[in-house]
């Protein structure tokens, strides 16, 4: 059966800006990149070359992008590689995209999403760039407070070996959040019922309170654990990204992006730098639900990476401007800036 497979984005691997006059990675072939991108570009095709062998895979690469041709090209022209071609049996498409040519799908929130909102919200699993971890507190005895969490190992999403965990982890995907939130409550009653627990079916919206109710009857059956623990973890997963206070910020930023797609398409792009002057503030005029200067810093790079040609001129230089100083004296009044903005400034 065809199955998509994503693989954590690159950070530190970003295609070279073309300087003025200068050629870009489109134009020029990998000796003539610096030698560290060089070094990375060859690392990375070793690392794919192994991914691929351990699977058994037989790749047809596509690429978008200047350096996702090169690194395509790299990966076809490897000797090991070619070897790995003629033996594989298992069939792969293999697509290479440069970060460059969708920022705004880097930054942006897309639709309404439950498995995206829980790789959001949700802390990484360590070691992992693609899962996440999920508190397993709620199914276990102890009282649920922050020192007991780190007690009990984490769950994740990632449920191979449970094939009810895999449909509803399709239904996160495929589905919209009030369906897919549906799909759990249902998953979880047939699992209950499969093993006699005391469950009644209720009608209506789908709550996470509902939810955690009903993960409670499993909590004292150690057989019903064993038998569903794959399920129970994605639901676990689904109460927490519900229960999330970024959820409802997550929520903001897609109403907001909408918005500014409306008006983006309406007006000139000073006109949007104007309207957003208003909401950048300082640390101390910032409300909960205040955007905070990363937010902003998002906000700007989606703007700019939708908004296509900018015609420029003295009222957008002056709009860029006050947005400059806004966003600058809200970043420099932060009186415990995050590591991003650290980094920055």
């Amino acid at each position: 059966s065809a199955e998509l497979c994503l693989l954590p984005g690159l950070a530190a691997l970003l295609p070279p800006l073309p300087g003025p006059g200068g050629p870009g990675s489109a134009e020029v072939g990998l000796g003539a990149l610096p030698a560290e991108l060089r070094a990375a570009v060859r690392a990375l095709v070793g690392d794919l070359d192994a991914l691929f062998t351990a699977l058994g895979l037989r790749e047809e690469s596509f690429a978008v992008g200047g350096l996702s041709r090169l690194i395509a090209a790299e990966l076809a022209s490897y000797a090991p590689a070619r070897n790995r071609r003629r033996v594989a049996t298992n069939k792969a498409s293999v697509v290479f995209v440069d970060r460059t040519l969708d920022l705004a799908g880097a930054v942006g929130h897309h639709g309404d999403n439950l498995a995206e909102k829980m790789l959001s919200v949700l802390p990484k699993l360590p070691g992992h760039k693609t899962d996440v971890m999920v508190n397993m507190v709620e199914l276990t005895a102890l009282q649920t407070t922050e020192e007991t969490c780190n007690i009990i190992a984490p769950g994740c999403l990632a449920q191979p070996n449970d094939p009810a965990a895999k449909a509803l982890w399709e239904s996160f995907a495929n589905l919209k959040q009030k369906e897919a939130v549906m799909e759990a409550r249902r998953h979880l009653v047939e699992a209950a019922s499969r093993e006699k627990l005391p469950i009644r079916m209720s009608m209506g919206e789908v709550t996470p309170e509902q939810l955690s109710s009903y993960l409670q009857l499993f909590r004292n059956n150690l057989k019903a654990l064993e038998n569903h623990c794959g399920l129970l973890q994605l639901v676990l997963a689904t109460v927490q990204t519900l229960k999330h206070p970024q959820t409802s910020k997550w929520d903001n930023f897609l109403a907001f992006e909408r918005l500014l797609l409306q008006t983006i398409g309406e007006s000139e792009m000073p006109t949007v730098l104007n309207q957003l002057l208003p909401m950048i503030k300082s640390h101390n005029e910032r409300m909960k639900d205040d955007y905070t200067c990363e937010d902003f810093l998002v906000l700007l790079v989606y703007m700019y990476s939708v908004v296509g040609e900018i015609k420029s001129g003295k009222e957008l230089d002056t709009a860029e401007e006050e947005v400059k100083k806004a966003l600058a004296k809200a970043i420099c009044d932060d009186p415990e800036p995050s590591p991003l903005l650290q980094k920055i400034t």
